[in-house]
């Protein structure tokens, strides 16, 4: 096993009108020891056309077929394939920055990471740019933001997959499973994996209006709220802790998320101290966590 060997998951259905320019961004990634695997599941469009003509001119990409339906089942016929240490993963309607796979690669092997994500461009179907988002850089702000949701895009990430598969841990294929992303990185934070993440946007994320059904959202966000109820029931005195903090340092991004736990605390009953955030008279952030936490609910019924 090359152990500087990156390989690259990437689902494809149906995905040929953004297919050519998310392979054409891994294809000239300035990091050139890689393996992209595609799981190619049946579709309507040309999008086999495409894959057949990346796989035909350069060695490094190869297709398998999707041995069921579901993105769980893509991704982890995508992983039967794999034998690199390493792992990142990417969707077929995304761009990758040309550095991405050299800068999480270097960043996880540098900081001695097990996962790591980055900062992410939000962009519309046109490839317009909309907003960057950022993702928490400290092990503390990670966890925090975790036990509200995904603590990354999900296809932003790279990880130690030897490190994973030795612990049995793959995407859960479970029918009553929706938020694959969020239940794989709570599982392997249980299992200690060291999370990290670059300060750097390398990963254009394209946001498509039908990208979810009205009836399939809540369905996502009903699992990722037990996700999150579990995770804060487990987690209780290290969460407890970080909201006792005095919160004068916080980011504003880490401020919000602090007061989205907390209000998610309060909506189910539990007792937690959060008087050193109350003490800051925000009110700006404290309106907007609420709101964000009352949308969420919103969604779910």
């Amino acid at each position: 096993m090359d152990p500087q060997k990156v390989s690259i998951v990437i689902p494809v259905f149906n995905s040929a009108e953004f297919l050519k320019a998310a392979l054409e961004s891994l294809r000239v990634q300035s990091y050139e020891n890689i393996t992209v695997v595609i799981g190619y599941r049946e579709s309507t469009d040309d999008s086999l056309k495409i894959i057949s003509k990346f796989c035909g001119s350069d060695d490094r990409f190869i297709s398998i077929q999707q041995r069921g339906k579901g993105i769980a089942n893509a991704l982890n016929s995508c992983l039967e394939k794999v034998d690199t240490k390493y792992v990142a993963r990417m969707d077929a309607d995304d761009v990758a920055a040309e550095n991405r796979i050299e800068e999480l690669y270097s960043y996880l092997r540098a900081n001695d990471l097990d996962i790591v994500g980055s900062n992410y461009d939000l962009i519309d179907e046109k490839g317009t740019f909309i907003r960057t988002v950022g993702t928490p850089v400290s092990p503390d702000a990670l966890h925090l933001l975790l036990s509200l949701c995904p603590c990354f895009a999900h296809p932003s990430i790279l990880f130690d997959f030897q490190k994973m598969k030795s612990l049995r841990i793959l995407y859960n294929e479970e029918p009553n499973v929706y938020a694959e992303d969020y239940d794989l990185l709570v599982r392997l934070y249980k299992e200690g994996f060291k999370f990290g993440s670059v300060n750097k946007s390398l990963l254009k994320y394209r946001v498509l209006a039908d990208s979810l059904t009205r009836h399939r959202e809540c369905k996502v966000i009903r699992h990722a709220a037990k996700i999150s109820f579990e995770f804060i029931q487990s987690n209780c005195t290290y969460l407890k802790r970080m909201l006792g903090q005095r919160p004068d340092n916080y980011s504003r991004t880490e401020l919000s998320n602090c007061y989205r736990l907390l209000f998610r605390l309060l909506l189910r009953h539990r007792i937690i101290s959060g008087h050193n955030l109350l003490r800051l008279t925000n009110y700006k952030e404290i309106f907007g966590a609420l709101l964000t936490e009352l949308n969420i609910l919103r969604k779910m019924i």
